[in-house]
């Protein structure tokens, strides 16, 4: 009896624990032009293959870094089902192009819409 009680309890933590571990920020990275960056992404635990959702992508300001934004934005994110990706520059002082953008976050949207159903972006009504 109390061995079977163990076993439930130690069930509801492991199901608690990746229930948490899919609400939380990730710190990830891709290569770009030859570079490895890094880049927080949220995704909301209601995000299915099946139901596309929006996708935000959050730039930091200067001295600071993408999850000082993914962390600001989560809760919102989750409540609205939106995936929230927030890159870091690679100097956190500045964002300078050609090095941070436009080609780094044109490959970024497009990795993260070749693992996450994201929707497509609307086009304007011609009129």
């Amino acid at each position: 009896m109390i061995h079977s009680r163990l076993i439930v309890v130690a069930l509801v933590i492991a199901i608690a624990q990746v229930s948490a571990l899919a609400q939380k920020i990730t710190r990830e990275t891709i290569v770009s032009e030859g570079r490895k960056r890094a880049y927080y992404l949220y995704v909301p635990k209601s995000v299915t293959p099946s139901s596309p959702v929006p996708m935000i992508v959050l730039l930091h300001g200067s001295n600071h870094v993408g999850l000082s934004l993914a962390e600001k934005w989560n809760k919102l994110a989750e409540q609205e089902g939106v995936i929230v990706v927030a890159p870091d520059s690679i100097d956190s002082s500045v964002w300078s192009v050609p090095n941070d953008g436009p080609a780094f976050l044109h490959e970024l949207v497009e990795f993260i819409k070749g693992k996450y159903p994201v929707n497509p972006p609307e086009t304007p009504c011609e009129g």
